[in-house]
């Protein structure tokens, strides 16, 4: 008998998100609090998937931000989300995506939901490599 290795993925759940149903993010980036944030040095792009429970054909759409930490001129540390690209979507359960990141740390705003989904569940992994 031959073994052969085979590839699986290995994938992180970044959020989860419950309610009834399950409601946006706030617009306002500041109110959003900073948890779960992906890190993301050493690759170029994310893959992710989507998985919507509850709700009549729910979707949801998605905003990339990058956490950004840095020293202010005052030395105080500032910790904000700076908008990486437009909303993608909308995905509806099962659905992939791919997302093109920067170094630092990825954190995917939920920009919209509809059909009332009582659950939205956000899966990453890499996708390819960074180069440098």
């Amino acid at each position: 008998m031959q073994n052969t290795l085979e590839a699986k993925s290995r994938l992180t759940i970044h959020r989860v998100k419950t309610g009834a149903p399950v409601a946006a993010d706030p617009v306002t980036l500041s109110q959003i609090l900073i948890s779960g944030a992906i890190q993301c040095d050493g690759w170029a792009s994310l893959d992710g998937f989507i998985k919507l429970a509850g709700g009549t054909t729910p979707t949801v759409s998605l905003v990339p931000l990058m956490v950004a930490d840095y020293g202010d001129t005052d030395g105080s540390e500032v910790v904000e989300y700076i908008v990486m690209g437009t909303a993608m979507g909308p995905y509806s359960d099962g659905d992939s995506f791919r997302v093109d990141v920067a170094r630092g740390r990825l954190y995917l705003r939920i920009s919209a939901v509809t059909g009332n989904p009582t659950e939205v569940k956000i899966l990453l992994g890499g996708a390819a490599r960074d180069n440098q």
